[in-house]
């Protein structure tokens, strides 16, 4: 029995330890496949509801080495590796600790880490196993539902799921009708959410059904009735989302085939097809057409709806539309686009519409919808002879949007007071707003008739401008002065203009007969005329021509212009009646805010080496008290041939000097010369200093230059010397070349552009050299600068010339020497060392030296002499050089000796016989005396 029961016992405790073993092997989940130190309880992640308490255990494993002799003490917990502490962990038994959170809260991390990460430690150290807990919220609705149906044939719902760190899914289907329950359709692909990355906040869920589908879009139904399941690990729910008009959510697409069939100046008809799935769609479509005119005279950016839409019949099987639509402007592009929607939709929900269906449609051209604008007096008149002028008629640019056309232009005809025609001139850019006829007599007055033109035709209207006879024309205004107060307000002021003395008997009988014209004894009025002009002068005006009557007894006008970047420019014209002295325009501005008016066409006109005379002009008249003095300030300008848009900066503070206000020029005096100057001037008025002019620079004519500086030797030879200097301080010249003179000699020994210079000179003799700097101006003597300072120089010993020919002859002292003298070379090149005397005889040759400067030298004749032998002398000169070499001048001239022969000489012979032939002629004479 105890055998049995022994038996039983130990089965009992194998079934225990497998039954132990296969919970431990259940718990720990943490190294699968490996024996572990421990473990946490329960297995797997947490998924927690936001509020509800949860807990875990970690259980150290005392089997495993690690683990033995190990208790709860040896365990922690870390939250978000953080060390979680009492009351949060206590300790469970002896091998476990229990970590217990009473009430969840939402992770704080952010997607996908938007969870808790768990771990179990063993001595603060060792990781036992890592739990993921998820805190969050069971399945929520769904918010924004809505639905699209494209072009009838693909259906999207979209919606936004709630954030929740609980994975859920959603599942959404339908039903056609509220008692087709039973026939559910669901979304075909549901969708689940496998990965959480980025689900940070509410996420947008779409289900499609479509063609290519299963199940696929019930397009024919004509409502859905939707619902969403939705189900996570904390419960799960259904959402009724309500019905939906199935024809009330198609978009269409874009109309198709739309094209411009016809064009007229005010219209343009266009036709278009409806897509081919929407060709028998129940409610029909209802459209909307709008366009931009592409046209630099309006906002391009405007929408203009066309009305005509609202006549258009519709079925639900029209296919094609046809619609001739009103557009205001001739010859004018206009981007078209057109919209469909389905007549079942929302009419206050925009998003229902169909993509545009865009076309550029253009109406017809026109002739010009009227002349140029003119006005009484809007002419110039130049009086060229005694007889003769010449007039300039003006006019207002015609408005872009009554061009109507291309090749837009003007005609201009003139009239005679018979309203002949005498000219007609085309202007053919419609930009040019003025024309010029010549030849006019002062004694005839002249009508001018304005009609646009373009490819078309005439424009229907014209406009005239009438220009009387010299003497019917008041005086024109004088001193017309603009005064600018800021950016686009401007004062115009003149002088009273005086009416005509009255109308010359044929302009009486003119005025009589023409009801359009008047004649009043005084002035009626002026009118002020401005435009935009670039240039001030010839005015060529752009775009309007802009007028405004003012009051005869006044002479001045406050103009607001409307584009503050623009240039404008302002004429006033004195009316008396239909009579006008013609345009005058202004000449003169001052700027009121104190920056002045500007002074024109400042100029240098004479220069010299020291000063720069300067003229300008400013159109201002002195006696309107406006100019109070002129201000010029002049520096030094850095040198430069080109200065380009850059405007060079002074090298020294501008000098001002204030002009009297009745004087247009000034000499500058005591300026460098061949320097740059910058000159500016300003006109000071009675509001303040005006605006600078445009500076001009202008350079002062050639000067002497300074001396050269640093005269230096570089190398001196015996035949050679070089000498460097530095440029001086002042050039004052474009060209500055260089002249090199010697001792006191004034000629000129060298001439360079460089400062460098390498002249010959004669051996062991004396310079001593100055540099002297020059220009020379176009057509002027040249100018030069005093010499520099002087270098005084020896040349070295060079070779000498060769010596004068040599005397030979026996020594009157000694007679049995030979005596050579000889002279010194003309040309010594210095010390002489030795010289050499060459004595040459037949075949023999004697060479004899003598040092110094001696230059003679006795030879023995037996030394060289052969009786009857002739010799040949020749003398050198030697020359000893600095560095020691011998410097030999060439051989003399020879000289020439004649040795004695052996015996008499034929000398001593014939002085023989002679002094016999005398002693003969003695004794006979004595003879013959004593006989006597």
């Amino acid at each position: 029995m105890s055998r049995l029961l022994g038996k039983g016992l130990r089965a009992c405790l194998v079934c225990v330890i497998i039954t132990v073993l296969w919970k431990t092997a259940l718990a720990n989940d943490c190294n699968i496949g490996f024996l572990s130190t421990g473990w946490i309880s329960p297995p797997g992640d947490l998924q927690i509801e936001k509020g509800k308490p949860w807990e875990m255990f970690c259980v150290l494993n005392t089997s495993h080495p690690d683990g033995q002799g190990g208790s709860w003490r040896n365990l922690s917990f870390y939250i978000d590796n953080k060390l979680a502490h009492e009351p949060t962990v206590k300790k469970y038994n002896e091998t476990a600790i229990r970590l217990y959170v009473p009430v969840s809260e939402v992770s704080p991390n952010s997607p996908p880490h938007d969870y808790y990460g768990v771990t179990c430690k063993q001595n603060h150290v060792t990781g036992i196993c890592v739990r993921h807990v998820y805190v969050g919220y069971p399945p929520q609705e769904v918010k924004d539902f809505q639905c699209t149906s494209y072009n009838w044939e693909r259906l999207e719902c979209i919606w936004q799921e709630p954030y929740n760190p609980i994975e859920t899914t959603y599942a959404l289907s339908y039903q056609v009708s509220l008692r087709s329950r039973r026939m559910t359709t669901p979304c075909p692909q549901s969708r689940r959410f496998l990965s959480r990355t980025a689900y940070a906040s509410d996420q947008q869920g779409s289900c499609e059904w479509g063609p290519s589908t299963s199940p696929g879009y019930q397009y024919s139904a004509k409502s859905f009735n939707f619902s969403m399941a939705m189900f996570n690990e904390l419960g799960n729910k259904t959402q009724y989302l309500g019905l939906v008009d199935n024809y009330a959510i198609v978009i269409p697409n874009r109309m198709e085939n739309l094209n411009q069939t016809e064009a007229t100046p005010s219209s343009a008809k266009i036709t278009w097809k409806v897509p081919f799935n929407l060709q028998l769609f129940p409610p029909g479509l209802e459209f909307r057409i709008a366009y931009h005119i592409q046209a630099s005279w309006v906002d391009t950016t405007v929408f203009h709806n066309v009305p005509e839409t609202e006549s258009l019949k519709w079925t639900n099987k029209s296919v094609k539309y046809d619609l001739a639509i009103r557009l205001p402007y001739a010859n004018t592009k206009y981007n078209l686009s057109i919209w469909a929607r389905s007549r079942a939709a929302d009419p206050n929900d925009e998003r229902f519409w169909s993509q545009a269906a865009m076309l550029i449609v253009k109406t017809s051209a026109d002739r010009p919808c009227s002349g140029p604008e003119t006005s009484l007096g809007s002419f110039e008149v130049i009086n060229n002879r005694l007889d003769m002028r010449s007039a300039t008629i003006r006019w207002s640019q015609l408005p872009s949007d009554c061009e109507n056309g291309p090749e837009t232009g003007y005609e201009i005809t003139m009239l005679d007071s018979q309203r002949n025609t005498i000219e007609s001139k085309n202007v053919s850019s419609v930009e040019t707003t003025n024309a010029v006829f010549n030849n006019l007599t002062r004694d005839r007055a002249y009508g001018f008739v304005l009609q646009s033109y373009n490819d078309v035709g005439y424009s229907p209207t014209s406009s005239q401008v009438f220009i009387p006879m010299a003497a019917n024309m008041p005086t024109a205004p004088e001193n017309v002065m603009r005064i600018a107060y800021n950016e686009t307000f401007f004062g115009i002021q003149w002088t009273a203009s005086v009416p005509s003395k009255g109308l010359s008997m044929a302009a009486f009988g003119r005025a009589r007969s023409d009801d359009s014209l008047s004649y009043p004894r005084t002035l009626s009025n002026y009118t002020v005329f401005w435009c935009r002009s670039v240039r001030d002068s010839p005015v060529q005006c752009e775009g309007q021509l802009y007028t405004q009557e003012v009051s005869a007894s006044d002479t001045s006008l406050n103009v607001t212009v409307p584009d503050p970047r623009a240039n404008y420019q302002f004429a006033v014209a004195a009316n008396q009646g239909s009579y006008s002295s013609g345009m005058v325009w202004s000449t003169c501005i001052v700027i009121a805010n104190g920056n002045g008016s500007q002074v024109k066409q400042v100029e240098v006109v004479a220069a010299t080496s020291s000063s720069l005379d300067v003229s300008w002009l400013l159109p201002c008249s002195v006696q309107n008290g406006i100019i109070n003095a002129f201000n010029l300030y002049y520096c030094p300008v850095e040198d430069g041939d080109n200065y380009g848009e850059e405007e060079p900066d002074c090298q020294s503070n501008p000098d001002p000097i204030k002009v009297p206000p009745t004087v247009n020029r000034y000499v500058i005096g005591q300026l460098e010369p061949f320097t740059v100057y910058k000159i500016v001037m300003s006109v000071e008025t009675q509001f303040g200093e005006g605006q600078s002019s445009v500076p001009i620079m202008n350079r002062t004519a050639e000067g002497k230059p300074s001396v050269p500086l640093d005269l230096n030797l570089i190398e001196v030879t015996n035949r050679s010397l070089s000498i460097t200097w530095r440029a001086p301080m002042s050039p004052n010249g474009a060209s500055t070349y260089y002249q090199v003179f010697r001792s006191n000699d004034t000629n000129v020994w060298a001439t360079t552009e460089k400062t460098t210079a390498t002249m010959d000179v004669e051996s062991y003799s004396g310079y001593v050299i100055s540099v002297q700097a020059c220009n020379s101006p176009n057509n002027s003597p040249k100018l030069c600068s005093d010499l520099s300072e002087s270098v005084s120089v020896k040349t070295q010993i060079g070779v000498p010339g060769a010596p004068g020919q040599p005397s030979v002859k026996t020594s009157a002292d000694n007679s049995s020497c030979i005596e050579i003298k000889w002279l010194p070379p003309t040309k010594l090149a210095g010390p002489t060392y030795m010289s050499v005397i060459n004595i040459t005889g037949g075949e023999n040759k004697h060479n004899f030296s003598t040092y110094g400067n001696a230059t003679e030298r006795l030879v023995e004749t037996s030394a060289v002499c052969q009786p009857g032998l002739e010799l040949k002398v020749h003398v050198k000169t030697v020359n000893q050089a600095e560095n020691g070499e011998l410097l030999e001048s060439p051989w003399s001239v020879e000289g020439v000796y004649q040795c004695k022969p052996e015996g008499l000489s034929i000398a001593q012979i014939l002085g023989i016989t002679f002094g016999a032939a005398l002693l003969v002629v003695i004794i006979v004479t004595v003879m013959f005396i004593g006989r006597r």
